[in-house]
């Protein structure tokens, strides 16, 4: 009632010249006071049953609108007066219009309520009077043929006394025929029903009328090629004259299916997206999340919570409620930064760890863009879980610096034969020697880690000695290349060797790598040829190269000894044939592009070819031979290489022997870099701290044993 009296009418012109009539509960009123309504007329006539309005009314009739009746009932029977009220009425032509009252008088008039019902059943009599049957017939057909094709509307009926059927002329357009050209009958229309569904449809039709139950169903029709969906609606009613009447309508409903046909594919589609996106979010590892920097209002997928190890949707989804999660050292950031997103719309790529609810650290990482739904700014993200794949960086980085200090070790390998080297981490002050190198220093393998620099300078000869360390200083300190040649002394042995020293820097720390050579055989000759020089002949039967000599033919001008010895051919058997007749394996595109390049003047080197019979490796050189600035032909120099080959596969398996040993030592043997992150933990550490080595090898000491932090 209070609420009825209170609501707030249309503004509409105030006049207090309007009145208003109303009959309730069998008895009239008159309420006079200031009204505001959107109506042309002065006077209006509102009732709570359909009613005549008195005889000397001219304004718009109309009934109270049901929401209202019971509080303007209420209003009426109590009140004399009232100061403000607002109801709604509905007037004949279907309108609602909404009547606001001010300083409202309550007038209780008029005829009694019997009079007013003997004058409504007399006017309800003298209307029904009027009408004759043969006009109702005429106005439906009118009604429906006007209407119908309009409406997609097609209206009949069946009198079952007569057994008389009329359908409108749109039933027969909405079948494909002219109007009226069917004889109309129950069964009509049967014929164009979908053969699928024709069975079923006349069945509840034929129970429809024996039954005399409504009935609403939507089936198919076939006209010619061309399908479309009817949508038919059938109930019984009783005529004026007390008939049974079966009416109802036929409509078009093809767009409607269609449409809802679309609907229930993009439900579909959106399942199957929603589906497929929890599935990828448990796949990936990320979980989705909404914010409204409107009203604040936050989503979390379910895969987020399990991000953080909490039951889905267990907390309030705010970002309160995860910043509990974040890792102490992060946030401060993350609080900062979600105030950025709040007052500033912005929201950054960041990493950041989170500890979850099982107490274990993971690292995360958060996306988002600022997008529009509906006229409201949200912003969206992804949270993944990068964990494993910053765990994987880690390892990799070791396993790079590992591969690498040995690809720098076999790289300076590659340019020199007969060769130790070693590794210095100059920030850690650890040395790694080849196996080579314990040979001329008399140690043992299990004995490596005892050599230092001085060892190694106690057996350079006096007087390189000093040399030898100002090129070591230089190299270590300063980062200055170099490449030299000295001399060892051993029990009153000489050596002479060629050092190459580099130093190289590797995340963020730097190496020293010294590779020597023991070129004491070469020396030797070298001496010797610079006394036979002139014996030039005699010097290529006595090393134990093959070397030949073609001619721009290709045809052997040499062979040496060496030759004869490898290839089992004596040089008067091939003097003068051509090279690939003699080898005619060798009559291959890369071997003629080799020949092609040294005979335009190319220097070609070519390492650690494997030979054709399978037993060994060698360097091959093609170093062009020039008279008068012209190639007239080409030396062949076959090195055999097989013993350093063969050298460099011992170092590798005993490197990896030096491995097993550790692993199944005695002893826990445990490394860490200089940020206390683990770098080797053997068998006998997993033993006794009960930690494999996957789980320890990259992380920190402080993850591993969080005891340790005071």
């Amino acid at each position: 009632m209070q609420k009825l009296k209170t609501k707030e009418g249309v503004r509409v012109e105030e006049s207090t010249g309007k009145r208003v009539r109303v009959f309730l509960q069998s008895a009239f009123a008159e309420l006079t006071g200031a009204w505001q309504w959107q109506l042309a007329s002065e006077a209006i006539f509102v009732s709570d049953v359909i009613v005549a309005s008195p005889v000397d009314f001219v304004g718009t009739k109309a009934i109270f609108h049901p929401d209202d009746l019971d509080a303007v009932k209420e209003w009426v029977a109590t009140e004399d007066r009232i100061g403000s009220i607002s109801f709604r009425i509905i007037t004949t032509y279907g309108e609602v219009v909404t009547l606001c009252g001010q300083n409202i008088t309550v007038e209780r008039n008029g005829p009694p309520a019997e009079a007013v019902q003997q004058e409504t059943l007399q006017t309800v009599l003298c209307n029904l009077e009027e009408k004759a049957a043969h006009h109702h017939h005429r106005l439906l057909k009118e009604v429906g043929s006007k209407i119908g094709p309009a409406a997609a509307t097609g209206i009949w009926y069946y009198k079952a006394v007569m057994a008389q059927t009329w359908y409108s002329d749109y039933v027969f357009h909405l079948h494909g025929l002219p109007p009226q050209s069917l004889n109309a009958h129950l069964h009509t229309f049967h014929p164009f029903i979908h053969p699928e569904d024709a069975e079923l449809v006349a069945e509840f039709i034929d129970r429809s009328v024996a039954e005399r139950t409504p009935l609403h169903l939507d089936y198919r029709i076939k006209i010619g090629d061309t399908v479309k969906w009817v949508g038919y609606k059938a109930h019984w009613f009783f005529s004026e004259k007390g008939e049974e009447i079966l009416g109802g309508v036929y409509q078009d409903v093809t767009e409607q299916k269609a449409a809802e046909r679309e609907i229930e594919g993009y439900k579909a589609l959106v399942q199957f997206q929603r589906q497929q996106l929890q599935y990828d979010e448990q796949q990936v590892g990320f979980g989705h999340w909404q914010i409204s920097l409107l009203t604040r209002k936050a989503i979390y997928s379910d895969q987020y919570y399990r991000i953080f190890g909490i039951k889905p949707q267990s907390l309030p989804p705010n970002t309160a409620t995860f910043l509990n999660y974040v890792h102490p050292d992060d946030r401060d950031r993350m609080e900062a930064l979600y105030r950025r997103i709040i007052y500033e719309h912005e929201f950054p790529e960041t990493e950041f760890r989170i500890v979850r609810a099982d107490g274990k650290v993971r690292f995360v990482l958060q996306k988002a863009k600022l997008l529009t739904f509906e006229g409201e700014l949200l912003l969206s993200g992804v949270l993944q879980d990068i964990t494993v794949q910053r765990m994987l960086e880690k390892r990799a980085a070791a396993v790079q610096e590992t591969i690498w200090k040995q690809s720098m070790v076999a790289q300076q390998g590659d340019e020199m034969a007969n060769l130790f080297s070693w590794i210095h981490d100059i920030e850690d002050r650890e040395f790694t020697w080849s196996e080579s190198f314990l040979k001329p220093l008399n140690y043992q393998k299990m004995a490596a880690h005892k050599i230092t620099e001085k060892t190694l300078f106690s057996i350079i000869h006096p007087h390189d000695v000093k040399a030898f360390q100002q090129h070591w200083a230089n190299t270590a300190l300063k980062g200055e290349p170099a490449s030299f040649d000295f001399r060892l002394m051993q029990r009153g042995v000489v050596s002479y060797m060629k050092a190459v020293f580099s130093r190289y820097t590797y995340n963020e720390k730097d190496f020293f790598i010294g590779t020597v050579q023991n070129n004491t055989a070469e020396h030797v000759l070298q001496q010797q040829l610079s006394q036979r020089v002139q014996l030039a002949e005699s010097l290529t039967e006595n090393i134990t190269d093959r070397v030949i000599i073609t001619d721009a033919s290709h045809t052997i001008l040499l062979w040496n000894a060496a030759s004869e010895k490898a290839y089992g051919i004596r040089k008067n058997e091939v003097i003068g044939e051509n090279f690939f007749d003699v080898f005619p394996h060798l009559k291959t595109e890369e071997a003629m592009s080799f020949f092609h390049r040294a005979l335009r003047g190319e220097r070609v080197l070519q390492q650690e070819l494997l030979s054709s019979t399978g037993n060994g490796f060698y360097n091959l050189h093609l170093i062009p031979l020039f008279t008068n600035s012209e190639v007239t032909g080409v030396l062949h120099v076959v090195h055999d290489v097989s013993g350093e080959v063969e050298l460099r596969k011992n170092l590798n398996d005993r490197l990896q022997l030096i491995e097993s040993i550790v692993q199944s030592s005695v002893d826990r043997i445990i490394a860490l870099d200089r940020n206390l992150n683990y770098l080797y933990w053997n068998k006998k550490a997993e033993e006794y701290y009960g930690l494999p080595k996957e789980k320890v090898v990259g992380r920190n000491i402080l993850e591993v044993f969080p005891q340790l932090v005071n």
